[in-house]
């Protein structure tokens, strides 16, 4: 039986059962009494998230954004053989949806000592808060109690892949994903592709959500509609219900991540580690480790993570495996000031800055990287005054 009925998100209050072909839902237990809502964390003064968007969570918001599809087994065909990813607590496979339409569809594994059901709701509640923005990844649905989420395929290329094995050839890799035009030089492609990054970050903002992850693997390149989306939302802080808002939250990828979310704390030896690194010829380490700051988090930290992802992307020489970690410890050793960095630690006649030089991404770079959060420019602010960004 094809069931297409919906039920509410919240766990514990209608529980599907799936069972081979079938499918049915028990009643609904009574809901226990919520929590106030936490309030939304100003940004800097002012009263909303994020200055008040072309398209908002507000102005879409139907009783169908509190549903999610529900998905019967019988519906859904997995190809486990089909690895798109694997991480430490969840596993994404191909797949297939009403025998036809292409499917991602994500699993969490079972690890002792984690409460990995919380992450599977987190990664759920996101995804049915941004049912309807533009700028991620389409949800499907989820199958089963708490065994799959579903999102449709619109493409296996990230923008990490793309610099992984493209290199210094990464835009015409970005380019082919995107199907532009053969022949278009890598400047264009360069600013299309992150002026629609930005744009589809700030959609998710628009819906008063932070994604707190940007960053290159985290990039789809959607090979249908010739543009960039975010995925793997499971970490988004929600400004709407105060979850994840909390600044004691776990750290993400502090290669990508604002400074303001964590501080480096040394454990032993002395000073920053790798001052040098990849651009002064030779390596230390500093025995460095990382502590939450607490701060909660604002939409200035998905800025920052996409001018990171922007310089990593525009400069060949940190394309490669590892090479922007080590230049994010000599940023940090720079007070954050990447200008400074590009100054007085880069070695001249290593890197090729003609990229973010012809196409004033370097500018933008700087901006969305400012140490002090209230000096940053929000992606808001970039898309409509950024000559890099608005230009495209």
């Amino acid at each position: 039986m094809n069931c297409k009925s919906r039920y509410p998100l919240v766990p514990g209050r209608n529980q599907s059962i799936n069972h081979g072909d079938a499918s049915m839902s028990v009643a609904p237990a009574p809901a226990p009494a919520r929590a106030p809502l936490a309030p939304r964390a100003p940004l800097h003064g002012r009263a909303r998230l994020c200055p008040r968007p072309p398209r908002s969570f507000h102005e879409h918001y139907d009783e169908h954004d509190a549903l999610v599809p529900e998905i019967s087994l019988a519906r859904l065909t997995v190809h486990e053989d089909d690895v798109v990813g694997r991480g430490a607590f969840s596993e994404c496979f191909g797949g297939v949806l009403d025998g036809a339409r292409p499917v991602i569809v994500k699993r969490y594994l079972d690890v002792r000592g984690r409460d990995v059901r919380s992450f599977y709701v987190d990664d759920l509640e996101s995804a049915r808060g941004t049912r309807n923005c533009d700028g991620v990844c389409p949800f499907a649905g989820a199958c089963g109690v708490e065994r799959w989420l579903v999102w449709e395929d619109v493409g296996r290329t990230t923008l990490e892949d793309a610099l992984v094995e493209g290199g210094d050839r990464a835009m015409e890799t970005v380019r082919a994903a995107l199907g532009r035009r053969v022949g278009e030089d890598d400047a264009t492609t360069f600013r299309a592709a992150f002026a629609s990054l930005a744009r589809s970050a700030a959609s998710v903002h628009a819906f008063d959500f932070i994604h707190r992850d940007v960053k290159p693997a985290n990039a789809v390149l959607h090979e249908k509609e010739s543009r960039v989306v975010l995925c793997d939302l499971g970490a988004c802080a929600d400004a709407r219900t105060g979850r994840n808002m909390s600044g004691d939250e776990a750290i993400f990828d502090p290669t990508y991540g604002a400074p303001e979310q964590f501080r480096r704390v040394e454990t032993r030896g002395g000073g920053f580690p790798n001052l040098g690194g990849l651009f002064g010829g030779g390596t230390r380490d500093g025995g460095m480790r990382l502590e939450a700051s607490g701060e909660p988090p604002t939409t200035m930290l998905d800025a920052y993570s996409l001018g990171a992802t922007l310089l990593r992307c525009g400069v060949p020489s940190l394309r490669a495996p590892g090479a922007m970690e080590r230049a994010r410890r000599d940023i940090d050793a720079c007070g954050g000031d990447v200008e400074r960095w590009r100054r007085e630690v880069c070695v001249p006649g290593v890197n090729d800055w003609s990229l973010v030089d012809e196409t004033e991404a370097w500018t933008t770079i700087v901006r969305l990287t400012k140490v002090d959060p209230r000096e940053r420019w929000s992606l808001e602010r970039a898309l409509e005054s950024d000559a890099f960004l608005s230009g495209a």
